[in-house]
Order: structure tokens, then sequence, then C-alpha cells
């Protein structure tokens, strides 16, 4: 019985973990300094009059952006890999990050361990020694890669730079409270 609720606790805590970790970040810039907050990344964004371009940033200034185009919405709009595109006719932004190293490394030891409990239970009831040692072997290498592909996954995360074209003080959710 110990291990059954040892293991559901792990389990719970998997889930819980990625849950907490897992979060969208809006802000709010005025166009001319999109460039410096850009620049280097891969970004998509959306313009004005809803054309959609994806790609990495490979130069930026005060007044437009020039992309490494991976991708455009409607096909056809822009013509050639880099396109530059001034920063007036941008809306949205949405650019992805990556979250703390210590997510995956969590979950991976909790799928690991939660691997290994698993794996202990089944091969109390093996004839054979080489196959207890091979499940638990596998449920702790199973158990820990999957969790800690689970937690890079529950890590990731995406930014929304929303684009006003005045002079606005950077905001996020919840500042000032």
């Amino acid at each position: 019985m110990y291990r059954v609720s040892s293991l559901v606790t792990v389990f719970c805590l998997l889930f819980a973990i990625p849950v907490a970790a897992a979060r969208n970040n809006d802000y709010s810039i005025d166009a001319g300094s999109l460039g410096g907050v850009v620049l280097g990344h891969s970004i998509r964004l959306m313009m004005s009059d809803g054309t959609y371009v994806e790609g990495k940033v490979i130069r930026a200034t005060r007044d437009d952006i020039t992309l490494k185009v991976k991708r455009v919405e409607p096909k056809g709009h822009f013509q050639g890999s880099e396109v530059t595109i001034g920063t007036s006719a941008i809306s949205v932004v949405h650019m992805s990050k990556s979250g703390p190293a210590a997510v995956p490394i969590a979950l991976g030891v909790l799928g690991g361990f939660a691997g290994g409990m698993a794996a202990g239970y089944a091969a109390e009831y093996m004839d054979s020694a080489a196959g207890a040692v091979t499940t638990c072997l596998v449920g702790v290498v199973g158990g820990a890669t999957g969790g800690a592909l689970l937690g890079r996954e529950a890590a990731k995360g995406t930014v929304t730079i929303n684009i006003t074209q005045g002079p606005v003080a950077p905001t996020r959710p919840g500042a000032g409270q």
C-alpha cells in the first residue's frame, strides 16, 4: 500500500510542476522600442493588415526590422528570403522563450523515481534476476527521460508583445499591485 501511495504522490508532482511552470507573458511597448527587444530572436509577427510573418530578426532599427523569412501568410505577400518591415506596420509579436533548467531536471528526477518504483514493484513478481534488473533499469531510464522531456516542454513559454504607436512605458500584467 505504501508503494502505491508513494507512486501516486510522485505522479501528482509530475503533473503539478509543469502546470506551475507554464505561463505566457504579455507586454506592451511602443513601436520604436521593438527592434531592441526582438533583435536576434525568432519571432512570429502580425502586421496591421492581418499578414503573419515568421522568421529570425537579423537587423533592427528604431523604424524597421529585417527578418530572415521562414514563413509568410498569406503566401506571396513578400518576395525573397529577407524582408524589411516598418515597426509602425506591426501590431503583435509572438516570441518563444525557454524556461528555467530546473523544471526538466526536477521532472527527470521525479520521473526516474516513479519509473524505478513502478519497475521495482513489477520486478518483485519476476522469476529471473536478470529480468528484474533489466526491468528496473528500463523503468528508471524511461521515467527520467520522459520526465525530462515533459519538463522541457512545460518550461517553454511565449512572450506576446503588443505594439503601440506612441511612447508607452513597458507594462506587465499585475504590475503595480
